[in-house]
């Protein structure tokens, strides 16, 4: 789990293994398949993270030819008069942000696909209580192509999301389906998704180096990949996600 302060909100990132039982790091539990794909336990709160952090890590070395991860975010909408948020402009941005932050291992994002379909038409919830409920939204948009982004309303913390005050899950490779689902206090932080990004593209874990994306602090400090991680994320790139490759 990786927690900071964003805007006045606490952000907390949980790695997930999709289709087995999810905990939050406080609680975590050595027999769950999270904590054996990487997700060490413990957490660690951060003081805040802006949205578009400066100093992000630019012109790094090169590891070979560069990769390009073809994208989709969907944005849902509570009800057709709802304006899409944040605007296809504003992932396009995003996404320019998170290239920044992972040419340390020469990938980058393409948004490819970006649509803000109203939940209940596609019979999801706004508001989702339970982690079936994010499951359910990577088996409607997951279309095997792209990496799956999908922005939801604020959870509702009455089913087994949990008071904890977690608000992103990902799936960690091999999984089916795919994808990262979080709240709309988040739709646009580039560190959190980065380091979510990281969990969902390469299934990397958690490290205690206090520069690394990969920290459970998620903060304007924590943006370095090694040569490992980056390695393996485009070794599993290549094992995994083949059709993500542009």
């Amino acid at each position: 789990m990786a927690k900071a302060w964003l805007n006045g909100f606490l952000v907390v990132s949980l790695l997930a293994v999709s289709g087995a039982a999810l905990t939050g790091c406080e609680s975590a539990d050595d027999s769950n398949p999270a904590v054996s794909g990487g997700h060490a336990p413990g957490s660690t709160q951060a003081v805040g993270t802006p949205d578009n952090p400066s100093g992000l890590p630019g012109g790094a070395t090169p590891n070979g030819n560069t990769m390009v991860i073809g994208v989709k975010y969907v944005a849902l909408r509570n009800s057709a008069g709802d304006a899409p948020s944040p605007t296809q402009d504003q992932v396009v941005a995003l996404f320019q942000n998170m290239s920044q932050v992972w040419s340390q291992c020469d990938i980058q994002f393409r948004v490819e696909a970006y649509s803000s379909p109203v939940a209940s038409a596609d019979g999801q919830p706004y508001y989702p209580a339970n982690q079936s409920d994010l499951e359910a939204m990577r088996g409607k948009y997951d279309d095997h192509a792209h990496a799956l982004y999908v922005r939801s309303g604020t959870w509702n913390r009455s089913g087994d999301l949990g008071n904890d005050g977690s608000n992103g899950f990902s799936t960690i490779p091999p999984s089916n389906p795919e994808g990262t689902v979080f709240e709309q206090s988040v739709q646009t932080a580039t560190l959190l998704l980065a380091h979510e990004t990281g969990h969902l593209i390469g299934g990397l874990g958690h490290l205690s180096d206090s520069t690394s994306l990969m920290n459970h602090f998620v903060s304007p400090t924590n943006t370095q990949l090694s040569q490992w991680e980056c390695d393996d994320t485009r070794a599993a790139m290549r094992q995994y996600h083949a059709a993500w490759i542009r």
